[in-house]
């Protein structure tokens, strides 16, 4: 399902303000440009109503959709997945402010209904609107789908130890480590991709919390 919905699409993300702060699209083409939107907030939010999931289970052939959605829902341990038949529900739910998420959900529909999106450029297929219930929240939370194994690191005067399995986020991986000499820097072993600045998403930064003079 998370890889359904996680590069945004026609989903709405809000942030702690319930504020829209980007063009949820951003991740179509490059997919690190997710975690660049979603990094310049302290927490994001995907917002999904049923005009959304019935998009996703057309454009995805994704007829169990729904039953995953109130699983997830109903099971979710982290109090990140929710629920709702209205929008005040669902940001109450959330722990967000319900006046806040309204309006921005109406200021979301007015320009689906438009068919323009005059605030984050998003294009006008992926514009549903979040009118019809159920309604769906979730926090976004970055993470690397991936596995490494069989790593192996030869440093002058660092000393290779014996193959093991460790855990690592949460998988168990065979790999040899490398007892760090304090003397010289940690080599980076997952490096991440850099990306260009025209293709960084456009957002609403974060508020700054002011300092005392």
């Amino acid at each position: 399902m998370s890889q359904t919905i996680h590069r945004g699409g026609p989903v709405l993300w809000v942030n702690e303000d319930a504020e829209r702060y980007t063009n949820e699209n951003c991740g179509h083409f490059v997919p690190q440009c997710v975690g660049n939107a979603v990094h310049t907030q302290s927490t994001s939010y995907q917002v999904l109503s049923q005009e959304i999931v019935d998009y996703f289970m057309a454009a995805n052939d994704y007829p169990e959709l729904p039953a995953d959605l109130d699983e997830a829902a109903q099971a979710c341990p982290g109090e990140n997945f929710y629920k709702a038949d209205t929008i005040a529900e669902l940001a109450e739910k959330q722990g967000l402010d319900a006046a806040a998420l309204e309006a921005t959900v109406a200021r979301y529909n007015e320009l689906c209904d438009k068919g323009e999106d005059d605030d984050y450029d998003k294009e006008a297929e992926f514009l549903i609107p979040v009118k019809t219930g159920p309604f769906y929240i979730m926090r976004q939370d970055m993470a690397f789908w991936t596995s490494i194994g069989g790593i192996d690191a030869i440093i002058a005067r660092w000393k290779l130890l014996p193959p093991r399995a460790i855990p690592f986020l949460g998988c168990i991986l065979p790999v040899r480590i490398v007892a760090i000499c304090t003397v010289r820097p940690t080599p980076c072993l997952f490096p991440l991709p850099a990306m260009p600045t025209t293709v960084t998403p456009v957002v609403r930064r974060r508020k700054t919390p002011s300092r005392p003079a």
